[in-house]
């Protein structure tokens, strides 16, 4: 397991920022099992879509970490 840091720039609503989304997702679901740490000291916007993707990401990330028998427990 290794843990990246990955600094987050100002994420609008637009191609540059989709494509900086998708660039992050890609890099999560082909390391799931990495640490990732979001710095967002240089992030001045971020659009709805940008919180929406990042927040799915997070808790992609979460449930592969967690054995499957446990997911129901934290429903409840």
């Amino acid at each position: 397991m290794e843990a990246k840091s990955i600094v987050l720039p100002a994420i609008r609503d637009d191609l540059a920022g989709d494509r900086f989304l998708i660039r992050i997702a890609a890099d999560f679901v082909s390391a799931p099992h990495d640490l990732y740490y979001l710095d967002f000291q240089k992030c001045s916007v971020l659009s709805q879509n940008a919180l929406a993707v990042l927040g799915g990401i997070c808790n992609y990330s979460q449930c592969r970490m967690i054995p499957t028998a446990n997911i129901g427990h934290l429903r409840n």
